[in-house]
């Protein structure tokens, strides 16, 4: 073998080793785009809602607002887990509104994330599908996403974990959304057990701040046994 080729095949061999040695995992194991293990934070998010369906979540707050919904199953797989939740907003009128009152909801813990789809024309809520939480669970701790409203509108959102806390001997967790490019927010605190207990949120009236929202009615919700 000539001294050129010897060099060469020295060069490509140093090169491989370099490479190699750039796909080895956290835990000292050598793989090539090994995906992250999001075990840990995902369980972390999924002990913030119920464990198991028949959960009924019972809502009121701003002029007469409230919905009432049931946890109807949850679904295990690989990669996530999945919450489909049905329900009904209030109607106030006592059946005399038009429209649709129905609501369709469905939780997603996948990835470290919490994420949110809904379908309810009359729901307070701002965005039909959006990340209500992304771990880690501590306080300061934020992301960004963009989400559109029902009009299209895009919201550049920066949300954060403001508080961790305890409430009846369960963990607690508030998180605000702030919108880059405006002073609209919403706001929600979660419980572990129970999912989320309260929402609020900023509209403009005839150019007017006003805020609104809703909050769990306890003693209603739960599972059918547990509600008094």
């Amino acid at each position: 073998m000539t001294l050129l080729k010897t060099v060469a095949l020295l060069f490509i061999l140093i090169l491989m080793s370099g490479l190699l040695a750039g796909c080895t995992t956290s835990d000292g194991k050598q793989g090539l785009g090994q995906k992250k293990d999001f075990t840990a934070e995902n369980e972390a998010l999924k002990k913030l809602l119920p464990e198991k369906e028949g959960f009924v979540w019972v809502y009121s707050g701003f002029v007469e607002y409230g919905y009432m919904m049931e946890l109807q199953s949850v679904a295990f797989d690989a990669e996530q887990t999945t919450y489909t939740v049905s329900g009904e907003i209030s109607d106030p009128s006592g059946g005399e509104a038009q429209g649709d009152f129905s609501l369709a909801l469905t939780f997603t813990v996948k990835d470290g994330m919490l994420r949110q789809s809904v379908k309810a024309p009359r729901i307070m809520d701002t965005f039909a599908e959006m990340i209500l939480l992304q771990a880690p669970l501590s306080t300061n701790h934020s992301w960004e996403q963009k989400v559109k409203d029902a009009n299209g509108k895009e919201y550049l959102l920066v949300c954060t974990i403001e508080e961790i806390g305890e409430e009846k001997g369960l963990k607690t967790c508030t998180v605000v959304y702030k919108d880059k490019n405006s002073d609209f927010y919403e706001k929600r605190q979660f419980r572990e057990k129970w999912g989320l207990l309260c929402f609020e949120k900023n509209i403009r009236l005839n150019n007017e701040p006003i805020v609104m929202g809703y909050a769990l009615y306890e003693e209603a919700s739960g599972y059918p046994a547990d509600t008094k």
